[in-house]
């Protein structure tokens, strides 16, 4: 007796490898199958296999699929389920376009042979793959590598030399460089012992393995700590095949990790890994590495936008209701300047909005923008579409002397005198802070709130001291495990155009704590990121008084930082519908997209 089974795969975003595996079911002969790929109200791309075969067909049939279908990160949900009758008599996937083989560096039948040292094909990096054909996506020059060239660039790492691989615009090496001044990134050669150095959860376990090998940030246990010197540090497994190889020899010689380390556009333009933050309970690129396109809401009022973040160009252009985007690394005089970045961001939100609330117009919307980059805002936009800009942080000084001579001339100064007689220690790391980050950011008032309530830096580690004191505070906050926590102040101060932050009382605030004996370093970081989530959610439901706000939209590269990310979805969501692009990315291609809507005439 024949049954009608379903298997569907639910992706956040388009996953080539499912499409492509549906074109290769659909072609089957000996088994009954139809396959769709549509998107839903919530813009996630669904993958359908619909089988009509026997009892024991089937099984074999989920068996198959269950190999097949690798592990993608974009992955949300996965569904079986039987149907009384065929509900896809024909095949629907004009979506995806038909290709020979997987899209896939390598895959699970390939890997084995040439990426195990127990394998007689090891190190053959051009290994031929029936399935994935991954030999014909090398470049030239690792082509030309043979098992000796790659075991040289072995011995070369071990001799504490640095490798250069210009196809994938990284250097790497066994040590931190000295002039590695970001948080420390490494590719994994031994991914069993991850869990004697990290505090690993399940879904950044799943998301490592996945075939994106994307780069998360990982927390370090006390034993990382000793061994990197750092509280956060971005991790990736081997990403192509010739670094396949590698890590598996030096993890035959006790090598654990690789540093890497990202090159700045120059001559080769490989891409940049794929950066995650986990972002409402699901994966979103911190900045996006590969063209993409997506379909819009609103009518588009230019044919291109350019945004540069962190010297990369992302160019978007728009035709009828479908916009392109892809990073560009060559200058470019048209791009779009700074004080427009929220309301770009704003705006490429907006496109992702669902029924039963759409809009074909951008209003009574506003968005919490938070950057390392440029300024952090909060803008929103009234029933007529026009911008308010409602908050711009403050400009916190470059340098302790200027912070600390601000402080005494505020209301906050007998504080600071207490503080300095009580804590010298502290009161000299708050001395000899020099900002490298953007200083209307939270970033840098993060790493000044550091300072003060006493989070470890390492002094003899590369990584800058703002780099350090921000990435501890951030983990400290994600280690507490506390029921409640104090409330640190977040007053508005109130110019001429727009609120800004009085960020004097906000370390005044943390600074009366330590005073009054508190030690726990890890309390005093929660308590920052919880009161500022608290604070948000006032000022929008202010907001909401004031224009109606309807949707809410989260954007910027520091919601990267998950305290920041959890507290504002737990204190601003419950009030005020959430809206997260997951097409785009945090920041990057996103301001490229809402370029295209911003009504400013551009000469």
């Amino acid at each position: 007796m024949n049954h009608c089974i379903q298997f569907e795969f639910i992706c956040s975003q388009p996953v080539a490898l499912y499409g492509h595996l549906c074109h290769q079911y659909v072609d089957r002969k000996a088994i009954d199958i139809r396959a769709a790929q549509f998107t839903d109200e919530q813009h996630n791309t669904h993958y359908l296999l619909e089988a009509f075969a026997e009892q024991a067909q089937l099984e074999q049939l989920a068996e198959e699929i269950a190999e097949d279908f690798l592990l993608s990160v974009w992955l949300i949900d996965t569904r079986i389920q039987r149907v009384e009758h065929k509900q896809y008599p024909q095949s629907s996937l004009s979506l995806t376009k038909p290709t020979p083989y997987a899209p896939l560096p390598y895959c699970q039948h390939c890997q084995p042979l040439f990426g195990d040292n127990q394998s007689q094909q090891f190190a053959n990096i051009n290994l031929a793959c029936s399935h994935c054909h991954g030999e014909t996506k090398l470049s030239v020059a690792q082509k030309s590598l043979s098992e000796q060239d790659i075991f040289a660039f072995a011995d070369l790492l071990l001799n504490n030399s640095t490798l250069h691989l210009p196809d994938d615009n990284m250097t790497l090496s066994l040590a931190l460089p000295l002039s590695a001044k970001d948080r420390p990134s490494i590719i994994v050669c031994n991914p069993n012992d991850l869990n004697g150095y990290f505090h690993l959860s399940d879904h950044q376990v799943l998301a490592l393995s996945s075939i994106e090998k994307p780069c998360i940030t990982l927390m370090t246990n006390d034993t990382g700590k000793a061994h990197f010197k750092t509280a956060l540090v971005d991790v990736q497994f081997a990403s192509n095949r010739l670094l396949v190889i590698l890590t598996e020899k030096l993890r035959q010689r006790g090598i654990n990790w690789l540093y890497s380390h990202s090159n700045p556009p120059g001559e080769h333009h490989g891409n940049p890994p794929l950066k995650l933050a986990r972002l409402a309970e699901q994966w979103i690129a911190k900045q996006q590495v590969k063209a993409g396109q997506c379909e819009v809401l609103f009518n588009p009022l230019h044919d291109e936008a350019i945004s540069q973040i962190a010297n990369i160009n992302y160019c978007a252009t728009s035709i009828d209701k479908q916009v392109s985007w892809s990073a560009i690394h060559t200058e470019h005089k048209q791009v779009l300047p700074e004080s427009h970045a929220a309301q770009c961001a704003l705006l490429a939100g907006l496109q992702t909005m669902s029924p039963p609330n759409p809009c074909k117009k951008a209003k009574h919307a506003a968005i919490l923008f938070f950057s390392y980059y440029q300024a952090s805002q909060i803008l929103a936009l009234d029933k007529e579409g026009n911008a308010e800009l409602f908050f711009e942080m403050a400009n916190i000084p470059n340098s302790g002397y200027e912070i600390c001579h601000q402080l005494s001339q505020s209301r906050e100064s007998g504080l600071l005198d207490k503080f300095k007689q009580m804590y010298p220690d502290s009161y000299n790391a708050l001395l000899d802070i020099e900002l490298t980050s953007h200083t209307k950011s939270l970033t840098s008032l993060m790493a000044v709130a550091a300072a003060i309530i006493g989070c470890r830096v390492y002094h003899d580690a590369p990584e800058s001291i703002t780099q350090q004191l921000a990435d501890s505070f951030i983990a400290d906050a994600m280690g507490f495990n506390g029921a409640n926590a104090p409330r640190i102040d977040f007053p508005l101060t109130k110019g001429e155009a727009y609120r800004s932050l009085n960020w004097c009382k906000t370390l005044g605030t943390l600074m009366s704590f330590r005073i009054a004996g508190e030690t726990d370093t890890s309390k005093l970081a929660f308590a920052f990121h919880d009161s500022l989530a608290d604070y948000l959610s006032n000022w929008i439901e202010h907001l909401d008084k004031n224009i109606g706000i309807k949707h809410l939209v989260l954007a910027g590269s520091e919601f990267d930082n998950p305290v920041l990310a959890k507290r504002i979805q737990m204190r601003v969501g419950k009030n005020t519908p959430l809206v997260i692009n997951k097409q785009l990315d945090l920041e990057g291609a996103n301001l490229a997209v809402g370029g295209i809507f911003l009504r400013q005439r551009r000469r």
